[in-house]
Formats: structure tokens, C-alpha cells, sequence
């Protein structure tokens, strides 16, 4: 698998980039076992949409406005606008809108956990409300007090129980928290995916 993992270390995530990487899976696997040849996935037998897939944030009208904003800090006024705002990833606070408040004071106690000492946890109620420093202890007691610690490979077992439940919840189905990742972002979800497809694994859920 070293040249799956080689191509993991590329910085962007394009089509020929996917299908070198996909292909790669298969030529290693298919020189480690003699079975391969029935049991391997290949390029012609795998979904073809996962072989024509595009990894949609980059491309020709980014790459054009990154041009056009370092146009404009160096030659102000040349064009007839002053600002480009990017549109092609999810990022609404680019369009002035407020953050969630709840996820960022949540993440400041966490970061900082003498906001929940017994020394200063008076003043800590005095600036967050006690919903968010009731779920900071709870999210704290899930990796036994240090957050940014590694956790287990699918994610914190907590967590996944949350979203399991989440799920029941919402479409009426049994989900179970074994067969749920947890990732930080899609780029990491789809290099899991392209693996998770290599590796004859299934039935995961990826949530990111």
C-alpha cells in the first residue's frame, strides 16, 4: 500500500490524482495476492462514478479569482470591484455571518481548562452561560480530561454513540457507533472513502 499512502500526502485532491491513487491500490494488491485477480477491486469494476469524481473546491474560476485578489492588492482600483469573496467551499462567516456561539465558548473551555478550575469557575460564570459549561465538562469527561489527545482511529466512542443515536432518531433506522468515523473535514473523508473502497471495507459512515 506505499503508493496509496504516497499519494495520501498530496495536497489537493483531484480527478487524475484520485484515479493514480485508485489504480496504484490496485497494481499493489494485485502483485501481493494470488487471488487478485477474482477478489480485487479494479478500475472496471468499481462504481464509475467513483472513477469520474471531482474534487469540486479547486479549479478554474478559484484559481482565477486567487489571481484577480493578488491583482488587487497590488494594483488597487484596477479592476471594477474591491473585493472577491469565495463561494466555493461552505464558509458563510466570508458573508458576515455571525458564528455559532454555542460551538466556539463549547471549544474555549475545552481549550482552556482553568476556566473550569474550582479557582475561577465563578468568574468562568460571569462571561459563559451554563449550558455551554455543563457540555465543555461533559465533552472533557470523554477523553479523560485533555482535549486535542489522540483518540481511537474511528473517533471518540462517545461521540459516535451521540451520532448513532442522532440517527435513529431522525430516519427510524438502528445505526451502529462501530461502523461510524468521525473525520475533520471532506478532504480527509474522501481519502477515507477511497480507502475504505480499496480495502473491500463497507457500511461505513463518514461523519465530517
Amino acid at each position: 500500500m506505499f503508493r496509496l499512502l504516497a499519494a495520501k500526502r498530496t495536497t489537493a485532491l483531484r480527478t487524475p490524482a484520485l484515479r493514480r491513487m485508485l489504480s496504484s491500490t490496485v497494481e499493489t494488491m494485485q502483485d501481493e495476492s494470488p487471488l487478485a485477480a477474482r477478489k480485487v477491486l479494479t478500475l472496471e469494476s468499481m462504481n464509475p462514478n467513483v472513477r469520474t469524481m471531482e474534487y469540486a473546491v479547486r479549479g478554474a474560476i478559484p484559481i482565477r479569482a486567487e489571481e484577480l485578489r493578488e491583482q488587487l492588492k497590488k494594483q488597487p482600483g484596477s479592476l471594477p470591484f474591491s473585493k472577491i469573496t469565495p463561494c466555493n467551499i461552505g464558509n458563510p462567516q466570508q458573508l458576515n455571518q455571525k458564528p455559532l456561539t454555542f460551538l466556539r465558548q463549547v471549544s474555549a473551555l475545552m481549550e482552556y481548562t482553568d476556566l473550569l478550575s474550582p479557582e475561577m469557575i465563578e468568574s468562568t460564570r460571569k462571561l459563559f452561560p451554563e449550558d455551554a459549561i455543563e457540555r465543555a465538562k461533559r465533552n472533557l469527561s470523554y477523553v479523560g480530561g485533555a482535549a486535542g489527545a489522540y483518540t481511537q482511529s474511528l473517533g471518540i466512542q462517545e461521540v459516535r454513540e451521540n451520532v448513532a443515536r442522532f440517527i435513529e432518531e431522525r430516519d427510524g433506522f438502528s445505526a451502529d457507533p462501530a461502523n461510524i468515523c468521525l473525520t475533520s473535514g471532506y478532504v480527509s473523508y474522501a481519502f477515507a472513502a477511497a480507502m475504505t473502497v480499496s480495502a473491500h471495507l463497507t457500511h461505513y459512515l463518514f461523519v465530517v
